[in-house]
C-alpha cells in the first residue's frame, strides 16, 4: 500500500519534502519476465499478422493506458461518462489510418501533450489544481491516444515493421539500461524531487545502451539510417523517453499511488511500461519523416 502525500500545494513550486525519500536500491529480476513473454509476441504481431491487427493491438494497450491515467487522476472513482468519452476519443484516433488525415491531428495531439508535461514537470505541485477534469479527459486522449497512435502511423511508413522494433527495442533497453546501471552504481540524484530513484549515472547508462541499440537495429535491419542517425537517435529518444518517464511520476505521486496498476508483474501497470515510448514513438515518427525525408523508410 502506498502511503498518502499531502496534495496541498506548497507557497513555492518545489514539491513536498517526502518525496526525496529514496527507498533502498535493489534489483528486480521480475522486470525481466514480461519482456521474454512480450517481446515474442510482440515480434510476431508486427511481422507476420495484417497491419489492422497491429491497430487493435496498440488500441487495446491504450485503453489500457488511458483508464489507469483516469484511475490515478481521479483517484480510483472514474466516471462512466467520463470513462466512455475518453475511449471514444481514443478510438476515434485509431481509425484514421490514413496518414493524410491522422497526421496534423496527432501532430497536434503530441504538441499539446509535450507543451502540458513540459509544464508539469517544471511546476509539478499544482497538476490537481491546474488540470480540471475537463483538461483533464482531454489529456488523456491525447497524451494516451495521441502519441501510442503514432505507432500506427510508423508502422504505415514503407518499412514500417523494422522502424516499429527499432523505436520499441531502443526505449526498452534505453529504460533497462538507466535502471540497472542506477541500481548498481548510481549515486548522483537526477531529480530527486520527482523521481528518488533515478541517478544521473543511469541516465548515461540509458544513453549507452540505446545507442548501442540503435546501432545494431541499423546493422541488422534498417540500413537505411546512418550511424550518426543511430547515435542521435540514441541520445535523443533516451532523453524523450525520460520526460515522458518523469511525468509520470509526478501524476503518480500527486496522487499518491505508486504504480497506475498491478497488471504487469514488476513494471506495475500498462502506463508504466508505456510512459517513455509515449514520448519516444512521435519523436521518432518526425524524425525519419521530416529529417531523413528517405522513400525507402
Amino acid at each position: 500500500m502506498s502511503r498518502e502525500i499531502d496534495q496541498s500545494p506548497p507557497s513555492s513550486s518545489r514539491p513536498p519534502a517526502e518525496w526525496q525519500e529514496a527507498p533502498p536500491r535493489r534489483l528486480d529480476p521480475r522486470r525481466l519476465y514480461p519482456a521474454l513473454v512480450f517481446i515474442p509476441l510482440f515480434f510476431a504481431l508486427v511481422q507476420y499478422l495484417p497491419p489492422m491487427a497491429f491497430v487493435v493491438f496498440v488500441c487495446l494497450a491504450a485503453s489500457f493506458a488511458l483508464w489507469e491515467f483516469y484511475t490515478v487522476y481521479f483517484g480510483g472513482h472514474v466516471p462512466r461518462s467520463l470513462l466512455a468519452f475518453g475511449l471514444l476519443g481514443l478510438a476515434t484516433l485509431f481509425v484514421m489510418t490514413d496518414r493524410a488525415l491522422a497526421e496534423p491531428l496527432l501532430a497536434g495531439c503530441f504538441l499539446l501533450t509535450v507543451a502540458t508535461l513540459l509544464g508539469f514537470l517544471i511546476n509539478p505541485a499544482y497538476f490537481k489544481d491546474a488540470l480540471p477534469r475537463s483538461l483533464a479527459s482531454v489529456l488523456g486522449i491525447c497524451y494516451i491516444g495521441g502519441c501510442l497512435a503514432h505507432l500506427v502511423l510508423i508502422r504505415q511508413l514503407p518499412a514500417g515493421p523494422e522502424l516499429v522494433f527499432f523505436v520499441i527495442v531502443t526505449t526498452w533497453l534505453a529504460d533497462t539500461g538507466a535502471y540497472y546501471v542506477g541500481v548498481l552504481a548510481g549515486r548522483t540524484p537526477l531529480a530527486p524531487w520527482i523521481s528518488p530513484r533515478k541517478t544521473v549515472e543511469g541516465l548515461f547508462g540509458g544513453m549507452l545502451a540505446a545507442v548501442a541499440a540503435a546501432l545494431l537495429c541499423i546493422i541488422w535491419f534498417v540500413p537505411e539510417l546512418t550511424l550518426l542517425d543511430g547515435l542521435l537517435l540514441g541520445l535523443v529518444l533516451t532523453i524523450v523517453g525520460l520526460m515522458g518517464d518523469l511525468a509520470e511520476s509526478v501524476f503518480k505521486r500527486l496522487s499518491g499511488v505508486k504504480d497506475s496498476s498491478g497488471l504487469i508483474p514488476g513494471h506495475g501497470g500498462v502506463l508504466d511500461r508505456l510512459d517513455s515510448l509515449l514520448l519516444t514513438a512521435p519523436s521518432f515518427y518526425y524524425y525519419v519523416v521530416l529529417v531523413k525525408h528517405s522513400p525507402a523508410l
